[in-house]
Protein backbone atom coordinates (compact mmCIF):
# COMPACT_ATOMS: atom_id res chain seq x y z
CA UNK A 1 0.00 0.00 0.00
CA UNK A 2 1.44 3.46 -0.87
CA UNK A 3 2.64 5.47 2.13
CA UNK A 4 -0.04 8.16 1.68
CA UNK A 5 -2.83 5.61 1.52
CA UNK A 6 -1.45 3.79 4.52
CA UNK A 7 -1.22 7.07 6.44
CA UNK A 8 -4.96 7.64 5.99
CA UNK A 9 -5.73 3.99 6.76
CA UNK A 10 -3.85 4.29 10.08
CA UNK A 11 -5.68 7.56 10.75
CA UNK A 12 -9.04 5.84 10.35
CA UNK A 13 -7.95 2.94 12.57
CA UNK A 14 -6.84 5.40 15.24
CA UNK A 15 -10.17 7.23 14.91
CA UNK A 16 -12.01 3.92 15.39
CA UNK A 17 -9.88 3.36 18.50
CA UNK A 18 -11.06 6.69 19.93
CA UNK A 19 -14.63 5.84 18.83
CA UNK A 20 -14.57 2.71 20.99
CA UNK A 21 -12.65 4.49 23.76
CA UNK A 22 -15.39 7.07 24.25
CA UNK A 23 -18.24 4.60 23.66
CA UNK A 24 -16.85 2.51 26.53
CA UNK A 25 -16.34 5.59 28.70
CA UNK A 26 -19.80 7.08 28.11
CA UNK A 27 -21.77 3.84 28.43
CA UNK A 28 -22.32 4.16 32.18
CA UNK A 29 -23.84 7.62 31.88
CA UNK A 30 -26.12 6.40 29.11
CA UNK A 31 -27.62 3.63 31.25
CA UNK A 32 -27.67 5.77 34.41
CA UNK A 33 -31.45 5.65 34.94
CA UNK A 34 -32.17 1.89 34.93
CA UNK A 35 -28.69 1.15 36.27
CA UNK A 36 -29.13 3.18 39.45
CA UNK A 37 -32.73 1.99 39.94
CA UNK A 38 -31.81 -1.70 39.61
CA UNK A 39 -28.85 -1.41 41.96
CA UNK A 40 -30.48 1.06 44.36
CA UNK A 41 -27.72 3.69 44.10
CA UNK A 42 -27.98 7.33 45.16
CA UNK A 43 -26.72 10.12 42.92
CA UNK A 44 -23.61 10.46 45.09
CA UNK A 45 -22.91 6.71 44.88
CA UNK A 46 -23.37 6.77 41.13
CA UNK A 47 -21.09 9.82 40.97
CA UNK A 48 -18.50 7.93 43.02
CA UNK A 49 -18.77 4.97 40.64
CA UNK A 50 -18.37 7.23 37.63
CA UNK A 51 -15.50 9.03 39.33
CA UNK A 52 -13.76 5.71 40.03
CA UNK A 53 -13.31 5.40 36.27
CA UNK A 54 -10.90 8.31 36.57
CA UNK A 55 -9.07 7.10 39.69
CA UNK A 56 -6.24 5.68 37.55
CA UNK A 57 -7.14 7.60 34.40
CA UNK A 58 -4.20 9.98 34.71
CA UNK A 59 -1.94 7.29 36.21
CA UNK A 60 -2.49 5.07 33.17
CA UNK A 61 -1.69 7.98 30.87
CA UNK A 62 1.42 9.02 32.81
CA UNK A 63 2.62 5.40 32.89
CA UNK A 64 2.21 5.21 29.13
CA UNK A 65 4.08 8.51 28.90
CA UNK A 66 7.09 7.05 30.71
CA UNK A 67 7.01 4.05 28.38
CA UNK A 68 6.41 6.18 25.30
CA UNK A 69 10.08 6.82 24.53
CA UNK A 70 10.91 3.11 24.69
CA UNK A 71 7.82 1.15 23.61
CA UNK A 72 6.10 1.45 20.24
CA UNK A 73 2.73 3.13 20.29
CA UNK A 74 1.30 0.12 18.44
CA UNK A 75 1.78 -2.09 21.50
CA UNK A 76 0.60 0.55 23.95
CA UNK A 77 -2.64 0.89 21.99
CA UNK A 78 -3.18 -2.87 21.96
CA UNK A 79 -2.58 -3.26 25.70
CA UNK A 80 -5.06 -0.49 26.47
CA UNK A 81 -7.75 -2.02 24.26
CA UNK A 82 -7.30 -5.39 25.98
CA UNK A 83 -8.06 -3.57 29.23
CA UNK A 84 -11.43 -2.50 27.84
CA UNK A 85 -12.44 -6.07 27.03
CA UNK A 86 -11.47 -7.61 30.35
CA UNK A 87 -13.27 -4.90 32.36
CA UNK A 88 -16.40 -4.22 30.30
CA UNK A 89 -17.52 -7.85 30.09
CA UNK A 90 -17.74 -8.30 33.91
CA UNK A 91 -19.85 -5.12 34.13
CA UNK A 92 -22.72 -7.10 32.62
CA UNK A 93 -22.56 -9.61 35.47
CA UNK A 94 -21.71 -7.47 38.51
CA UNK A 95 -24.41 -6.43 40.94
CA UNK A 96 -22.28 -5.20 43.86
CA UNK A 97 -20.91 -1.68 44.07
CA UNK A 98 -17.41 -2.88 45.03
CA UNK A 99 -17.09 -5.13 41.98
CA UNK A 100 -18.36 -2.39 39.68
CA UNK A 101 -15.89 0.11 41.11
CA UNK A 102 -13.00 -2.34 40.59
CA UNK A 103 -13.99 -2.79 36.94
CA UNK A 104 -14.29 0.94 36.34
CA UNK A 105 -10.94 1.71 38.00
CA UNK A 106 -9.07 -0.70 35.72
CA UNK A 107 -11.11 0.43 32.72
CA UNK A 108 -10.15 4.04 33.41
CA UNK A 109 -6.43 3.21 33.46
CA UNK A 110 -6.77 1.70 29.98
CA UNK A 111 -8.98 4.50 28.63
CA UNK A 112 -6.80 7.39 29.80
CA UNK A 113 -3.99 7.31 27.22
CA UNK A 114 -6.42 7.02 24.28
CA UNK A 115 -6.41 10.53 22.81
CA UNK A 116 -2.66 11.03 23.18
CA UNK A 117 -1.80 7.60 21.77
CA UNK A 118 -4.17 7.96 18.83
CA UNK A 119 -2.75 11.40 18.07
CA UNK A 120 0.83 10.14 18.25
CA UNK A 121 0.06 7.45 15.67
CA UNK A 122 -1.27 10.11 13.30
CA UNK A 123 1.57 12.56 13.95
CA UNK A 124 4.01 9.78 12.99
CA UNK A 125 2.48 9.72 9.49
CA UNK A 126 2.19 13.46 8.71
CA UNK A 127 4.54 16.48 8.81
CA UNK A 128 3.67 19.33 11.23
CA UNK A 129 1.88 21.49 8.64
CA UNK A 130 -0.48 18.62 7.76
CA UNK A 131 -1.26 17.21 11.20
CA UNK A 132 -4.29 19.29 12.12
CA UNK A 133 -6.90 17.65 9.89
CA UNK A 134 -5.85 14.00 10.40
CA UNK A 135 -5.49 14.75 14.11
CA UNK A 136 -8.99 16.19 13.98
CA UNK A 137 -10.27 13.01 12.33
CA UNK A 138 -8.82 10.96 15.18
CA UNK A 139 -10.37 13.21 17.82
CA UNK A 140 -13.62 13.22 15.86
CA UNK A 141 -13.71 9.52 16.69
CA UNK A 142 -14.45 10.56 20.28
CA UNK A 143 -17.50 12.60 19.33
CA UNK A 144 -18.59 10.04 16.76
CA UNK A 145 -18.22 7.37 19.42
CA UNK A 146 -20.89 9.07 21.51
CA UNK A 147 -22.98 10.52 18.65
CA UNK A 148 -23.44 7.09 17.07
CA UNK A 149 -23.32 4.91 20.16
CA UNK A 150 -25.81 7.02 22.16
CA UNK A 151 -28.90 6.26 20.05
CA UNK A 152 -27.71 2.75 19.15
CA UNK A 153 -26.87 1.74 22.71
CA UNK A 154 -30.00 3.48 24.01
CA UNK A 155 -32.00 1.21 21.69
CA UNK A 156 -30.03 -1.83 22.90
CA UNK A 157 -30.76 -0.81 26.49
CA UNK A 158 -34.50 -0.37 25.87
CA UNK A 159 -34.84 -3.63 23.94
CA UNK A 160 -32.40 -5.91 25.75
CA UNK A 161 -31.50 -4.26 29.08
CA UNK A 162 -28.56 -2.23 30.29
CA UNK A 163 -26.29 -5.25 30.82
CA UNK A 164 -26.31 -6.04 27.10
CA UNK A 165 -24.78 -2.64 26.40
CA UNK A 166 -21.55 -3.69 28.12
CA UNK A 167 -21.45 -7.03 26.27
CA UNK A 168 -21.77 -5.31 22.89
CA UNK A 169 -18.93 -2.92 23.68
CA UNK A 170 -16.63 -5.73 24.86
CA UNK A 171 -17.17 -7.67 21.62
CA UNK A 172 -16.53 -4.60 19.44
CA UNK A 173 -13.34 -3.79 21.35
CA UNK A 174 -12.03 -7.33 20.88
CA UNK A 175 -12.65 -7.10 17.14
CA UNK A 176 -10.64 -3.85 16.92
CA UNK A 177 -7.67 -5.49 18.68
CA UNK A 178 -7.55 -8.27 16.10
CA UNK A 179 -7.53 -5.80 13.19
CA UNK A 180 -4.96 -3.49 14.81
CA UNK A 181 -2.49 -6.27 15.57
CA UNK A 182 -2.80 -7.47 11.98
CA UNK A 183 -2.26 -4.17 10.14
CA UNK A 184 -1.37 -1.40 12.63
CA UNK A 185 2.00 0.31 12.16
CA UNK A 186 3.67 3.66 12.93
CA UNK A 187 4.83 6.04 10.22
CA UNK A 188 8.13 7.63 9.15
CA UNK A 189 7.88 10.75 11.38
CA UNK A 190 8.88 8.97 14.57
CA UNK A 191 11.82 7.46 16.38
CA UNK A 192 11.76 4.71 18.96
CA UNK A 193 14.24 2.72 20.99
CA UNK A 194 14.78 0.11 18.27
CA UNK A 195 15.29 2.78 15.58
CA UNK A 196 17.84 5.00 17.35
CA UNK A 197 20.04 5.14 20.47
CA UNK A 198 18.05 5.14 23.65
CA UNK A 199 17.34 8.61 25.02
CA UNK A 200 16.35 10.02 28.37
CA UNK A 201 13.32 12.34 27.99
CA UNK A 202 14.14 16.00 28.57
CA UNK A 203 11.62 16.59 31.36
CA UNK A 204 13.31 19.84 32.41
CA UNK A 205 12.70 21.35 28.97
CA UNK A 206 9.14 20.06 28.97
CA UNK A 207 8.23 21.50 32.38
CA UNK A 208 9.76 24.86 31.40
CA UNK A 209 7.77 25.12 28.18
CA UNK A 210 5.08 27.78 28.56
CA UNK A 211 3.19 26.35 25.60
CA UNK A 212 3.19 22.88 27.15
CA UNK A 213 2.05 24.28 30.52
CA UNK A 214 -0.74 26.33 28.90
CA UNK A 215 -1.96 23.28 27.00
CA UNK A 216 -1.97 21.24 30.22
CA UNK A 217 -4.12 23.90 31.91
CA UNK A 218 -6.50 23.84 28.93
CA UNK A 219 -6.60 20.04 28.97
CA UNK A 220 -7.24 20.11 32.73
CA UNK A 221 -10.46 22.06 32.17
CA UNK A 222 -11.41 20.03 29.09
CA UNK A 223 -10.82 16.71 30.87
CA UNK A 224 -12.96 17.80 33.85
CA UNK A 225 -15.66 18.83 31.39
CA UNK A 226 -15.43 15.59 29.42
CA UNK A 227 -15.85 13.56 32.62
CA UNK A 228 -18.86 15.61 33.74
CA UNK A 229 -20.52 15.85 30.31
CA UNK A 230 -19.97 12.21 29.39
CA UNK A 231 -21.64 10.96 32.56
CA UNK A 232 -24.06 13.73 33.59
CA UNK A 233 -25.17 15.40 30.36
CA UNK A 234 -27.90 12.76 29.84
CA UNK A 235 -29.22 13.70 33.28
CA UNK A 236 -29.10 17.40 32.39
CA UNK A 237 -30.98 16.75 29.14
CA UNK A 238 -33.66 14.81 31.00
CA UNK A 239 -34.11 17.18 33.95
CA UNK A 240 -33.73 20.53 32.17
CA UNK A 241 -35.06 19.79 28.69
CA UNK A 242 -37.49 16.99 29.56
CA UNK A 243 -36.20 14.40 27.05
CA UNK A 244 -36.08 10.75 28.15
CA UNK A 245 -35.14 7.35 26.71
CA UNK A 246 -34.37 7.28 23.00
CA UNK A 247 -35.12 11.02 22.64
CA UNK A 248 -32.51 11.76 25.28
CA UNK A 249 -30.06 9.56 23.37
CA UNK A 250 -30.60 11.52 20.16
CA UNK A 251 -30.14 14.90 21.86
CA UNK A 252 -27.03 13.64 23.63
CA UNK A 253 -25.76 12.32 20.31
CA UNK A 254 -26.46 15.67 18.65
CA UNK A 255 -23.99 17.42 20.96
CA UNK A 256 -21.27 15.01 19.90
CA UNK A 257 -22.24 15.46 16.26
CA UNK A 258 -21.52 19.17 16.70
CA UNK A 259 -18.13 18.22 18.14
CA UNK A 260 -17.49 15.98 15.14
CA UNK A 261 -18.41 18.52 12.45
CA UNK A 262 -16.60 21.44 14.08
CA UNK A 263 -13.47 19.39 14.78
CA UNK A 264 -13.10 18.29 11.16
CA UNK A 265 -13.95 21.69 9.66
CA UNK A 266 -11.78 23.81 11.96
CA UNK A 267 -8.78 21.46 11.83
CA UNK A 268 -8.94 21.45 8.02
CA UNK A 269 -9.03 25.26 7.94
CA UNK A 270 -6.13 25.45 10.42
CA UNK A 271 -3.94 23.22 8.24
CA UNK A 272 -4.64 25.30 5.14
CA UNK A 273 -3.74 28.50 6.98
CA UNK A 274 -0.57 26.89 8.33
CA UNK A 275 0.55 25.92 4.81
CA UNK A 276 -0.07 29.51 3.71
CA UNK A 277 2.40 30.82 6.26
CA UNK A 278 0.31 31.61 9.35
CA UNK A 279 2.07 31.00 12.68
CA UNK A 280 1.50 28.01 14.94
CA UNK A 281 0.04 30.39 17.52
CA UNK A 282 -2.49 31.68 15.00
CA UNK A 283 -3.63 28.23 13.85
CA UNK A 284 -3.18 26.16 17.03
CA UNK A 285 -3.10 28.24 20.24
CA UNK A 286 -5.53 31.09 19.61
CA UNK A 287 -8.30 28.92 18.07
CA UNK A 288 -7.92 26.61 21.07
CA UNK A 289 -8.42 29.54 23.44
CA UNK A 290 -11.55 30.70 21.59
CA UNK A 291 -13.05 27.19 21.61
CA UNK A 292 -12.59 26.87 25.38
CA UNK A 293 -14.12 30.33 25.83
CA UNK A 294 -17.25 29.45 23.81
CA UNK A 295 -17.84 26.31 25.85
CA UNK A 296 -17.22 28.17 29.12
CA UNK A 297 -19.68 30.96 28.32
CA UNK A 298 -22.32 28.42 27.25
CA UNK A 299 -22.16 26.59 30.57
CA UNK A 300 -22.07 29.73 32.67
CA UNK A 301 -25.09 31.14 30.83
CA UNK A 302 -27.23 27.97 31.03
CA UNK A 303 -29.14 28.88 34.24
CA UNK A 304 -30.32 32.10 32.56
CA UNK A 305 -31.80 30.40 29.48
CA UNK A 306 -34.78 28.53 30.92
CA UNK A 307 -35.84 25.12 29.59
CA UNK A 308 -36.83 25.90 26.00
CA UNK A 309 -35.29 25.99 22.55
CA UNK A 310 -32.52 28.45 23.43
CA UNK A 311 -31.22 26.16 26.19
CA UNK A 312 -31.33 23.22 23.76
CA UNK A 313 -29.32 25.14 21.16
CA UNK A 314 -26.70 26.23 23.69
CA UNK A 315 -26.27 22.66 24.96
CA UNK A 316 -26.04 21.18 21.47
CA UNK A 317 -23.98 23.91 19.78
CA UNK A 318 -21.99 25.60 22.58
CA UNK A 319 -21.15 22.89 25.11
CA UNK A 320 -19.14 20.65 22.70
CA UNK A 321 -16.46 23.24 21.88
CA UNK A 322 -14.28 22.02 24.76
CA UNK A 323 -13.86 18.76 22.84
CA UNK A 324 -12.88 20.56 19.64
CA UNK A 325 -10.05 22.17 21.65
CA UNK A 326 -8.28 18.86 22.30
CA UNK A 327 -6.70 18.34 18.83
CA UNK A 328 -5.56 21.99 18.84
CA UNK A 329 -3.96 21.59 22.27
CA UNK A 330 -2.25 18.30 21.37
CA UNK A 331 -1.03 19.71 18.05
CA UNK A 332 0.47 22.67 19.91
CA UNK A 333 2.36 20.29 22.19
CA UNK A 334 3.63 18.35 19.17
CA UNK A 335 4.87 21.64 17.69
CA UNK A 336 7.32 22.24 20.54
CA UNK A 337 8.33 18.66 21.47
CA UNK A 338 11.44 17.00 20.00
CA UNK A 339 10.45 14.05 17.78
CA UNK A 340 11.91 11.48 20.16
CA UNK A 341 9.98 12.95 23.06
CA UNK A 342 6.70 13.63 21.29
CA UNK A 343 4.86 10.60 22.70
CA UNK A 344 6.16 11.33 26.20
CA UNK A 345 5.20 15.02 25.95
CA UNK A 346 1.71 14.21 24.68
CA UNK A 347 1.02 11.46 27.21
CA UNK A 348 2.52 13.30 30.19
CA UNK A 349 0.68 16.53 29.40
CA UNK A 350 -2.57 14.70 28.77
CA UNK A 351 -2.11 12.64 31.92
CA UNK A 352 -1.55 15.67 34.15
CA UNK A 353 -4.56 17.38 32.60
CA UNK A 354 -6.66 14.32 33.29
CA UNK A 355 -6.06 14.54 37.02
CA UNK A 356 -9.18 16.71 37.07
CA UNK A 357 -11.34 13.85 35.80
CA UNK A 358 -11.55 12.12 39.17
CA UNK A 359 -13.28 14.92 41.08
CA UNK A 360 -15.72 16.24 38.46
CA UNK A 361 -18.33 13.44 38.29
CA UNK A 362 -18.27 12.83 42.05
CA UNK A 363 -18.67 16.51 42.93
CA UNK A 364 -21.53 16.79 40.43
CA UNK A 365 -23.31 13.92 42.17
CA UNK A 366 -22.79 15.56 45.57
CA UNK A 367 -24.26 18.84 44.30
CA UNK A 368 -27.28 17.01 42.86
CA UNK A 369 -27.94 15.21 46.14
CA UNK A 370 -27.69 18.52 48.01
CA UNK A 371 -30.59 19.92 45.94
CA UNK A 372 -32.75 16.87 45.13
CA UNK A 373 -35.91 18.82 44.33
CA UNK A 374 -34.46 21.44 41.98
CA UNK A 375 -31.87 21.89 39.26
CA UNK A 376 -29.75 24.24 41.37
CA UNK A 377 -27.04 21.65 42.04
CA UNK A 378 -26.92 20.66 38.37
CA UNK A 379 -26.55 24.28 37.28
CA UNK A 380 -23.85 24.85 39.93
CA UNK A 381 -21.86 21.84 38.70
CA UNK A 382 -21.88 23.09 35.10
CA UNK A 383 -21.06 26.65 36.23
CA UNK A 384 -17.97 25.33 38.01
CA UNK A 385 -17.07 23.41 34.87
CA UNK A 386 -17.41 26.57 32.80
CA UNK A 387 -15.10 28.43 35.20
CA UNK A 388 -12.34 25.85 34.72
CA UNK A 389 -12.70 26.15 30.95
CA UNK A 390 -12.42 29.91 31.28
CA UNK A 391 -9.10 29.50 33.11
CA UNK A 392 -7.85 27.24 30.33
CA UNK A 393 -8.85 29.74 27.66
CA UNK A 394 -6.95 32.48 29.47
CA UNK A 395 -3.82 30.31 29.79
CA UNK A 396 -3.86 29.43 26.09
CA UNK A 397 -4.33 33.07 25.09
CA UNK A 398 -1.55 34.43 27.32
CA UNK A 399 1.14 31.76 27.27
CA UNK A 400 0.83 29.38 24.28
CA UNK A 401 3.36 30.63 21.69
CA UNK A 402 4.78 27.54 19.94
CA UNK A 403 6.94 29.43 17.45
CA UNK A 404 8.89 31.11 20.29
CA UNK A 405 9.71 27.92 22.21
CA UNK A 406 13.31 26.71 22.47
CA UNK A 407 12.39 23.23 23.70
CA UNK A 408 12.07 22.06 20.07
CA UNK A 409 15.83 22.35 19.69
CA UNK A 410 16.74 20.95 23.09
CA UNK A 411 18.90 17.87 22.95
CA UNK A 412 17.86 14.67 24.67
CA UNK A 413 20.49 13.00 26.78
CA UNK A 414 21.62 9.51 25.76
CA UNK A 415 21.08 6.74 28.29
CA UNK A 416 24.35 5.15 29.29
CA UNK A 417 24.73 1.49 28.35
CA UNK A 418 25.23 -0.98 31.13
Amino acid sequence: MPTRSRAWAMTLLAALYLFLNFANKSSLGLVAGPFTRDLGLTNAEFGMLVGSTYALFAVGTLTAGVAGSRVRTKWLLAVCAVGWVVTMAPMALSTGLAGLIACRVVLGASLGPGAALGSDVVYSWFPPEERGFPGGIVMAGTSLGVAVSSPVLAWVMVEHGWRTVFVVLAVCSAAWIVVWLAVGVEGPYTERADDAPRVRPDYRGMFRSRTWIACVVGIFGAAWTAAVVTNWLPTLITRVLGYEGTSMGFVNGATWTTDLVCTLALCLIADRLYRRGRSARAVRALPGAVLLLISAVSMLALPLLGTGTLALLVIVLGFPMYGVFIPFGLAAIAEVAPVRQRATALLTGFGLGQLSSLAGPWLTGVLLDATPHSNTGLYAAFALTGSLLLAGALAMFLFARPERESWRSSSSKPVAST
